[in-house]
């Protein structure tokens, strides 16, 4: 039986485990500001909690207690980063200005491939 543990809890462990592990890790935490909690992101909102990597395979997780919901934001992103078939690709790439154009293609090829 598995004890309740909050979202921070959960978080604290797959963290250290992923570190033990060897994967790499992102979390963005979010600040108290004048106006509560916020978190600063460039982008739509809902991204997964934790982003974990280890050669190759890439972990999305949303985090959430046991009656904690999720948001149609999040739900949002869940559903674009497995698609129609359920998979995830992940392409990794270093964009320097000399390649803005190739990459500006890239986004359209994908999109247009991606609506058939």
């Amino acid at each position: 039986m598995t004890l309740p543990l909050s979202e921070p809890e959960m978080q604290r462990g797959i963290i250290e485990q992923a570190r033990w592990l060897g994967f790499r890790v992102h979390h963005d935490r979010p600040a108290q500001t004048s106006r509560g909690w916020r978190t600063p992101i460039e982008g739509d909102a809902g991204f997964p909690d934790l982003v974990l990597a280890l050669d190759g395979y890439v972990l999305a997780w949303e985090l959430k207690t046991r009656r904690g919901k999720v948001s149609d934001e999040q739900a949002a992103w869940g559903e674009a980063m497995t698609g129609r078939n359920g998979v995830a690709v992940v392409e990794y790439g270093v964009i320097r200005p000399d390649q803005y154009d190739d990459a500006l293609a890239a986004l359209d090829r994908i999109a247009h491939a991606m609506r058939r």
